[in-house]
């Protein structure tokens, strides 16, 4: 029973990875994601964050509070492959630049297909990771999807905008099933292992506000890439990372360190996305206000 659950909750993440990317193709056009190359200062600024920062926190306090190798083997998986689908509705919720946040989250998630290959196995020296399965895995689940959809969009836009509703509501089926139901039921001793033995409520209680507080920090005087970057360093691209670690680590306390992180970053991203839309409110009330 517990493979049979095991597969079922790999083929409903794989489902919800294939869906939820597919759909961001069909939410956008070339338009905006070349919209978003042309803002190179905040560009350069979410790629140094996102690329450079993150995966050093992850290394940091993997040296300072000698993380598993586990541990830190899924927490690399998500701060190398930065830009999370659930990045959109945080940000549609906290009246952020749409256009903006789909322009870096397909910049971001394009760049992690040739960046993370090249940069995991090298980070984690003592694992057996080799580059091409992550390649492979990656080009098959993430930048296949987002093309077809880019391509979709760009043909046949009422298609594309009747199918990115069936798929949103496969994605969210898919990933609260696996994530929320049957993955924890799968991997409870990993999970309970993870959280109280191995450290990984403090990894993350510290991780993610040092995440979060670098998206902040860094993203300059524009409030608006603030709470964007923000965002969006707060969670990477957990549905990548689980396919990645089913396909490539044979390691139960990878997918229980994941589910952690996912159960977690949500939990702070979901008030944080509610203050930033208080703040988006009063800027929209103040604004009138410093035109007169």
């Amino acid at each position: 029973m517990r493979v049979y659950m095991e597969v079922a909750s790999q083929v409903l993440v794989l489902i919800f990875v294939l869906s939820t990317l597919f759909s961001v193709g069909l939410l956008v056009s070339a338009r905006q994601v070349l919209a978003a190359l042309q803002q190179r200062r905040s560009l350069a600024v979410a790629l140094c964050v996102s690329f450079v920062v993150l995966p050093g926190v992850v290394l940091a306090l993997g040296w300072g509070l000698q993380v598993a190798p586990p541990m830190q083997a899924a927490l690399l998986l998500v701060a190398t492959a930065p830009g999370s689908p659930v990045l959109l509705r945080l940000n549609e919720f906290a009246r952020g630049d749409q256009a903006r946040a789909v322009g870096l989250l397909v910049l971001l998630t394009s760049l992690t297909v040739v960046y993370q290959p090249l940069v995991l196995p090298m980070l984690l020296p003592g694992l057996s990771v080799s580059p091409m399965p992550i390649a492979r895995t990656l080009v098959l689940t993430v930048l296949l999807p987002l093309v077809l959809g880019l391509l979709l969009k760009a043909r046949w836009p009422a298609l594309a905008g009747r199918l990115r509703l069936t798929l949103t509501r496969l994605g969210n089926i898919s990933a609260a099933v696996s994530c929320f139901i049957l993955l924890p039921l799968v991997y409870r001793d990993a999970l309970t292992d993870v959280a109280l033995n191995g450290g990984g409520l403090l990894v993350l209680l510290l991780y993610l506000p040092l995440a979060v507080g670098a998206g902040w920090w860094l993203g300059g005087p524009d409030a608006d890439q603030r709470r964007l970057l923000a965002l969006c360093c707060g969670q990477g691209s957990m549905g990548a990372a689980f396919v990645i670690a089913a396909h490539n680590f044979n390691n139960p306390h990878v997918i229980a360190m994941l589910l952690l992180m996912l159960w977690a970053s949500l939990a702070l991203l979901i008030p944080l996305a509610l203050v930033f839309r208080r703040q988006s409110l009063g800027d929209a009330m103040l604004l009138p206000q410093d035109r007169a």
